[in-house]
């Protein structure tokens, strides 16, 4: 009697099993891998494959923060992401609502008479150039007739002699043309002077003694151009002085960000993509203003103490919300990390993810909408104004 069909059948079913298991462990191994790659991709912008920075900013999921952004004070020349001010202690992630269930953003809009473009000529004004939140004012009728211009020209005379000329100015009016205007040339009508001065503005508030200067000056300018006098009282002046420092106090933020390279970076790519963007150059630095003004929004600066790192800072007050200023700050970053092989990340040096850029997109409206209700709204003539640095 033999027994060799049943080895036979004994050595099959042990080839059979092994086969299996060895295209089991295979295939679980490269879903593993499909997987570990799929998960670098949506921790950073780029590619996971090659490491190289991507050319268009993709936000496609909403995957866990990293790592919350770390707020600062707002000192030169650090880099800082100062938004709304954060719980101290970590809170649970929940859920964001379905779209249709997001609040809806409604940003005042400048009007018309508020652009920050200035006239080129003052041709007359219905109403004296004054901002009843950011300045005080002093204002001098003639005590009979209309006032001479042998009297009206001690007026910038007086304001020059006070050395205060960059924060006060005049205002005249034509009771003729009904008209007010900067200048009182031609103006044989007169029947009201105005002076104001700004209270606030950054980095600057009117203090006692510098109100004190003011008032004085008007008391020397009504003296002479022999008129009543209509002011505020000097506590109500500091009062306001104080309510707008600790508004600039508030919402003097901005949000820093890095292209950081693998090395030194080719700043002749840099200045090309900076030009194609339409940066202005402003000594080491590269500005976009908002039309018509002079203090940038976003500057690009290239770190002198670390030359694989680009810095690029929003100044959030400075914004105007019509403008897209997030998205256009990705879009340019975007275009700077594919030039120069580069990545975007925070002063930590960790990627920013879409998850991080959507936090961001929503600490950016609530602050809007904050300043909106305090009467300062983004990209108005009053908020640059108040927050311009010179």
């Amino acid at each position: 009697m033999s027994f060799e069909p049943s080895y036979l059948l004994f050595a099959a079913a042990v080839a059979v099993v092994v086969i299996f298991y060895f295209l089991f462990v295979r295939r679980r191994r490269e879903e593993d891998s499909v997987k570990e790659v799929t998960d670098q991709m949506r921790q950073g912008v780029g590619d996971a494959l090659t490491g190289k920075g991507a050319k268009d900013v993709d936000f496609p999921d909403n995957k866990e923060i990293p790592e919350e952004p770390v707020l600062q004070a707002d000192a030169p020349n650090k880099a800082r992401v100062t938004l709304a001010p954060l719980p101290k202690e970590a809170a649970p992630i929940e859920e964001e609502p379905p779209i249709d269930e997001l609040p809806v953003v409604s940003l005042t809009r400048p009007e018309p008479a508020l652009s920050t473009r200035p006239l080129a000529v003052d041709t007359g004004r219905k109403v004296p150039e004054y901002d009843p939140m950011l300045d005080t004012f002093v204002r001098f009728t003639p005590r009979e007739g209309f006032f001479t211009t042998d009297r009206l020209v001690q007026v910038p005379a007086f304001i020059d002699k006070s050395q205060l000329t960059n924060i006060v100015t005049a205002d005249f009016f034509d009771s003729a043309k009904q008209t007010w205007s900067e200048s009182f040339r031609g103006n044989d009508a007169c029947s009201a002077v105005m002076i104001r001065m700004q209270l606030a503005r950054r980095g600057e508030t009117a203090d006692e003694l510098l109100v004190s200067r003011f008032l004085q000056l008007a008391n020397q300018i009504a003296i002479e151009i022999d008129a009543e006098v209509e002011q505020s009282d000097i506590e109500e002046i500091l009062e306001k002085a104080q309510k707008l420092s600790n508004l600039i106090a508030r919402f003097d933020n901005s949000l820093t960000l890095f292209v950081k390279t693998q090395g030194a970076y080719d700043s002749e790519k840099l200045q090309a993509a900076m030009r194609r963007n339409g940066f202005e150059r402003r000594d080491v630095r590269y500005v976009k203003c908002a039309p018509g003004a002079t203090d940038p929004f976003l500057s690009v600066v290239p770190q002198i103490d670390n030359a694989t790192r680009i810095a690029f800072e929003l100044d959030i007050p400075m914004c105007d919300p019509a403008l897209r200023p997030l998205a256009f700050l990705f879009e340019v970053a975007n275009d700077v990390c594919a030039v120069l092989d580069a990545a975007l990340v925070d002063s930590a040096d960790n990627p920013i993810a879409s998850a991080a850029a959507s936090y961001i997109d929503g600490e950016f409206t609530k602050l809007f909408q904050e300043m909106d209700a305090q009467g300062i709204a983004p990209g108005t003539r009053r908020c640059i104004r108040l927050f311009r640095r010179q």
